[in-house]
């Protein structure tokens, strides 16, 4: 898993030059990257941890639960984007995105397989406010929200469970708080 998890991470860093902090067109560029990266290798997760069956459902929830709540609350806020560009800053959906996997996989899996991308969930966020797309509450705003809905989906055990029926199909939902 760790080696997965390197090979991720040296992904993104030979696809950058040593701009990545400094350059707003070349942080922005990366932030687009991670926050379809980090979504892409929980669910790669849910194959590599012979979870697909399990897990797939949590994993389609909490992420339409996320980007459904950030739509819904850029339009209901219509806060204006630090560069002026359009009224859909609050919440951020790129840190949304990316929290949700990196949040999905602590979850689910345990923080030892999150940490490399919590750390590319952090870029992302940085990234949003270096291209003056965000402010900072945007930022952990978005965070927020993927972090809420995979707190409620999202359980290490299976708490979502599709079952096979004669009949159809039986969907079982189990939280222990």
């Amino acid at each position: 898993m760790k080696l997965i998890q390197a090979f991720l991470l040296l992904i993104f860093i030979s696809n950058l030059n040593a701009n990545i902090f400094d350059d707003k067109k070349q942080v922005k560029n990366a932030g687009d990257i991670t926050q379809i990266a980090v979504p892409i290798y929980a669910f790669g997760l849910l194959f590599y941890n012979d979870d697909f069956k399990n897990g797939i459902l949590p994993y389609t929830l909490s992420f339409a639960a996320t980007q459904a709540s950030v739509e819904i609350l850029k339009r209901i806020v219509k806060e204006e984007r630090p560069d002026k560009s359009d009224n859909l800053s609050f919440p951020s959906g790129h840190s949304a995105a990316a929290f949700f996997g990196a949040t999905f996989i602590h979850k689910r899996y345990g923080i030892k397989q999150a940490i490399i991308p919590y750390i590319l969930a952090t870029y992302t966020a940085y990234s949003r406010v270096k291209a003056d797309k965000h402010y900072t509450r945007d930022i952990i705003a978005g965070a927020a929200v993927a972090g809420f809905w995979n707190f409620v989906l999202v359980d290490r055990v299976p708490n979502l469970m599709l079952e096979p029926r004669t009949d159809g199909f039986f969907l079982r939902y189990t939280k222990t708080f």
